[in-house]
């Protein structure tokens, strides 16, 4: 339930984390359309005003040329633009004749130079026109406005408007909104940051409390089942040498040898219990040692299958082996897969009724060798498959549930996998895949 809650709550900073992301994106894209808007609608106005300030420059030219000889409303004109320079944005101010003699500038050496500016040359024609040029390094925005004496076409007027005042102006305004914006994105990212490392630190705490919280179910459940195995050996030998020092206080009865030899027999067999308890908790806290060596696993199963055929025919189980692996050798501890093999034949020989049987099958798959335990007993119930191989899953009476764990990390630590196949009614295969070494497969290929 913990974890649940953490993982919601990692969920909902995750998401919260995306959000304020796209909310970053989206506060950048947004600052710089409204940078493009500014920048448009700071030229829309220098455009204006520069055909404003060309049409009043023109009219002032005008003027001069209709109320005084050409000489005389020259000077005048060349004293108008002189006066212009005040202003910081006008670069430079024009007039030239229709023969693209410039009679008048505010840059000196333009009266060296017969007019070649595309638009005052249109503008000459009649028609006023703009463009941007760039003189000296210097970007200018220009104006061209038409000058007529007498109603014919005598010249014309181009006021240059520098641009660079205006895009330094932008630049420093664009700095600072990126430098706000910067700001905001480091901000945004510090608040990521920071909720996910909360959110990392308390998923963390809930998963330290879960797994310290399954640790102690787990010790509750081996203590449980120690304590469950380990009572009834005890029991079973203290009734046992309460029995024999009763016989023995009595001197007129010997005890007959046959039955002291079933009573210590008996208390042997409770002796080898607790022994198994302790070597199933030995094996459970320390990785198991593998001595590989070249074998066929044929002895190990033939073994295993003597062993257990006194049992099987008490039971009336027909217990056997087949094999059909070509005599393909793998790399395997034999003691080991010994053990492996008991715990797998003699669950399915508890598994099976009487009457019906387990099989031990070898196979060779792509070179790998196959071992099957199969039995024709009832079946394992889906709800427990999920938890067979878990520590301590069992429905016997007695046992601590390690067998299956405990065999699987031995087929593990092979190198192979240990699977399992049940269906409810039609009986249950245990499937060990071992891997062929690697001559075994270079031969084969």
């Amino acid at each position: 339930m913990t974890m649940i809650g953490s993982r919601r709550l990692y969920i909902a900073y995750l998401a919260f984390a995306v959000a304020l992301a796209i909310l970053a994106v989206g506060l950048v894209v947004l600052v710089n359309r409204q940078q493009e808007i500014a920048l448009q609608a700071q030229f829309d106005t220098l455009e204006r005003t520069s055909e404003a300030l060309a049409t009043h420059v023109a009219a002032l030219v005008q003027n001069a040329l209709d109320t005084a000889d050409e000489q005389h409303a020259l000077r005048t004109t060349q004293d108008l633009i002189d006066g212009y320079k005040l202003m910081g944005d006008v670069f430079n101010i024009r007039v030239s004749r229709s023969d693209r003699v410039v009679l008048a500038a505010m840059r000196r050496k333009n009266l060296e130079k017969p007019e070649g500016l595309p638009i005052m040359l249109t503008a000459m024609g009649g028609s006023q026109a703009r463009s941007y040029e760039t003189v000296d390094g210097v970007r200018n925005f220009c104006v061209a406005v038409p000058l007529k004496v007498g109603g014919q076409p005598w010249g014309a007027v181009v006021v240059y408007r520098n641009l660079d005042p205006t895009y330094a102006t932008l630049h420093t305004v664009n700095r600072n909104i990126l430098w706000v914006t910067a700001l905001t994105f480091a901000a945004l990212v510090l608040s990521i940051g920071g909720l996910l490392w909360y959110a990392s630190r308390e998923v963390r705490r809930a998963r330290a409390v879960q797994a310290r919280q399954s640790r102690l179910a787990l010790m509750g459940t081996m203590a449980a089942s120690v304590a469950h195995e380990i009572r009834n050996p005890l029991n079973a030998l203290t009734l046992a040498i309460d029995y024999l020092k009763r016989r023995a206080r009595t001197a007129d009865r010997a005890v007959p040898t046959a039955e002291l030899a079933e009573d210590l027999s008996s208390m042997q067999h409770e002796v080898n219990r607790l022994e198994q308890v302790v070597r199933d908790f030995a094996d459970l806290s320390k990785e198991p040692r593998i001595e590989l060596q070249s074998t066929s696993l044929r002895g190990a199963i033939e073994h295993v299958v003597k062993l257990f055929g006194p049992l099987a025919r008490q039971r009336e189980i027909e217990l056997h082996a087949r094999y059909d692996d070509g005599g393909l050798s793998v790399n395997a501890d034999v003691r080991r897969m010994e053990q492996v093999l008991v715990n797998l034949v003699k669950n399915a020989l508890e598994a099976t009724p009487a009457r019906g049987s387990v099989a031990v099958r070898t196979t060779a798959d792509e070179g790998r060798l196959v071992i099957e335990v199969a039995d024709t007993g009832s079946g394992i119930p889906p709800q427990r498959q999920a938890l067979l191989f878990e520590p301590f899953q069992t429905t016997r009476a007695h046992g601590l549930g390690l067998g299956l764990f405990l065999s699987k990390r031995l087929v593990e630590a092979h190198g192979g996998t240990l699977s399992m196949n049940s269906n409810s009614g039609a009986g249950t295969v245990f499937r060990i895949v071992l891997p062929a070494p690697l001559t075994q497969l270079s031969r084969a290929a």
